[in-house]
């Protein structure tokens, strides 16, 4: 057991952030499958499409295809210097092989297991949404993918036999990186890649051929919060322990609330338990029957960093104010908005935080920074997000004066409404 000799937040974080407590899931997939079926790829008013795909095929994809959009900000905009890809809608696309429908199945229940996504609870589906055709020269730059229906958790890519070289799949995630290049077995063999939303992917440049690639959005079909698929008894007696000492505090010198900064990103409009991905859900899992159990409250919100203070001007083409530009150290703010329950239903729309309420201590710094990393990879596949489907940066809340706990997972707009209190909160919990 970890010894109550500090404070309640530091001793949360060395909970949270212990090695034993890391997740065993992935946040990437891949698979090559050299007995993969023939899917019998049929389009709208085209045959069947033959595989391993000809140079004839190829063309006559591209006749029926458009060049495919990117999202920046609030726009939807189509650049080749940016992305150079051609796509069909998935609704003009067939598979009329039977076979495909449980080689899919299967992808879909190998693809959950290694991204530690309890199938048999969240019991998601695979939705086909486009075709993609990359011709020599074609690549798309760094970017995330957007959440294109409520539940979206993950983005399946399965390539279908074509011979190809170049195009090989960059990830990276919180500074973790994974590199796929499939085009080796590419003429024989179909492979699966996968991997979460918030996952920063570039797809390089094909040097010669075409790569041909079903992309699929993987829904959550439940809509709550999904248990552990490895319950780490060591981890629920250390933080059953601390939770239990919070709540019989009376001394009045443990923080009102504590965030905790979690893994992924996620839109406002996806916001609540069931979309929690990765080691961000098992963690909450392992917390929500604790706090249930000890009378504490959890759950989510939305978080953004300012940064204050008086700035050098560059003119018109600086594209925005760094921390280098300050003329003294500024001054970093962040609030939270957007606090709901786990099942997503709304508490309130501003919600104060202290300095001495965070987790990691230097909060508001891991969140600039993130902020930083998205802007200079700030793409979106497909189109560009609404506003309550930007992508956000995670954190976790906890009360214990009002007996509240709430994991926080996204950053959403400012708010110049009045921040509520903790009891304003407990009110509106009631």
């Amino acid at each position: 057991m970890i010894p109550m000799n500090a404070t309640l937040r530091s001793d949360l974080e060395e909970i949270l952030e212990h090695p034993n407590t890391e997740y065993k899931g992935a946040f990437s997939f891949h698979k090559t499958c050299p007995d993969a079926p023939n899917p019998g790829l049929k389009l709208t008013e085209q045959g069947v499409i033959g595989l391993p795909l000809s140079t004839l095929d190829a063309g006559a994809i591209k006749v029926r295809a458009s060049r495919a959009p990117f999202g920046k900000g609030s726009q939807t905009l189509v650049d080749p210097t940016v992305r150079d890809t051609w796509e069909i809608d998935g609704n003009l696309v067939t598979m009329v092989n039977p076979s495909w429908n449980r080689f899919l199945e299967q992808s879909v229940s190998e693809v959950c297991e290694s991204l530690g996504v309890n199938i048999s609870i969240s019991a998601p589906r695979a939705e086909l949404y486009k075709l993609l055709l990359y011709e020599k020269g074609s690549n798309f730059k760094a970017h995330v993918d957007s959440e294109k229906a409520n539940g979206m958790f993950a983005t399946i890519v399965i390539v279908l036999p074509s011979a190809f070289t170049g195009g090989a799949a960059h990830l990276s995630h919180n500074g973790v990186p994974a590199v796929y290049d499939i085009a080796p077995s590419s003429q024989t063999c179909t492979t699966v890649l996968a991997w979460y939303t918030d996952v920063v992917h570039e797809i390089k440049p094909i040097t010669s051929g075409y790569r041909l690639a079903l992309s699929y959005n993987l829904i959550h079909t439940a809509f709550f919060l999904r248990p552990p698929l490895w319950p780490d008894t060591d981890l629920v007696e250390d933080l059953a322990f601390v939770l239990k000492e919070w709540s019989a505090d009376t001394s009045g010198t443990t923080p009102d609330k504590i965030v905790h900064m979690l893994e992924h990103r996620y839109s406002e409009a996806n916001l609540s338990g069931s979309a929690l991905k990765g080691a961000d859900a098992h963690k909450a899992a392992l917390l929500a029957g604790l706090a249930h159990e000890h009378g504490f409250f959890l759950g989510l919100a939305s978080a953004k960093c300012c940064l204050l203070g008086e700035v050098q001007y560059y003119g018109k083409q600086s594209r925005g104010f760094g921390p280098d530009q300050f003329m003294d150290k500024p001054k970093r703010e962040v609030t939270l908005s957007h606090f709901v329950d786990l099942e997503g239903k709304f508490i309130s729309d501003d919600l104060e935080i202290l300095v001495d309420e965070t987790v990691p201590e230097n909060l508001s710094e891991d969140v600039e920074l993130r902020k930083e990393d998205d802007e200079d990879k700030g793409y979106l596949g497909n189109a560009a997000a609404s506003l309550e489907r930007s992508m956000s940066f995670p954190l976790v809340y906890a009360t214990g004066a009002c007996q509240l706990i709430s994991f926080s997972n996204s950053i959403s707009a400012n708010s110049s409404r009045h921040l509520a209190r903790p009891k304003q909160l407990q009110d509106h919990i009631q």
